[in-house]
């Protein structure tokens, strides 16, 4: 059993309904983000976010959720058991910080479990 498939479990969710939840587009906004990270096809699922610069332990990368909205960085961050990023509310706001050196070229993941843990809207809609 995968990481993902542990985490899916461990909530009561399906595949489908995290597919259904993510791919929401109402909430949807896209903002500037390539001098930190660009979108791109993913090894793990789908399309990913990857580096595109050396990014330092601690530095804030960008927005996930800012108004409501959700960013490419709050949707399209994969999950991994080994996250590189977590996700930090500020007030009603989520932002994605580096956990560890993230190299040019890699993927930016988070372990779902951290990200719905700050999460509170998304956890409504999971009850």
């Amino acid at each position: 059993m995968t990481d993902y498939e542990l985490f899916l479990e461990e909530n009561n969710l399906t595949e489908d309904m995290v597919s259904a939840l993510s791919n929401v587009a109402e909430d949807l906004v896209f903002v500037e983000m390539q001098d930190v990270a660009l979108l791109g096809e993913s090894a793990i699922h789908g399309l990913g976010l990857f580096a595109t610069r050396p990014i330092k332990n601690g530095e804030v990368i960008a927005a996930a959720r800012f108004l409501g909205l959700r960013t490419q960085a709050g949707r399209f961050i994969n999950h991994s058991g080994d996250p590189n990023v977590e996700f930090f509310a500020i007030a009603d706001d989520i932002i994605v910080k580096a956990i560890a050196h993230i190299a040019p070229g890699a993927e930016l993941l988070v372990d779902y479990r951290q990200a719905l843990s700050v999460n509170k809207s998304l956890e409504e809609l999971l009850k």
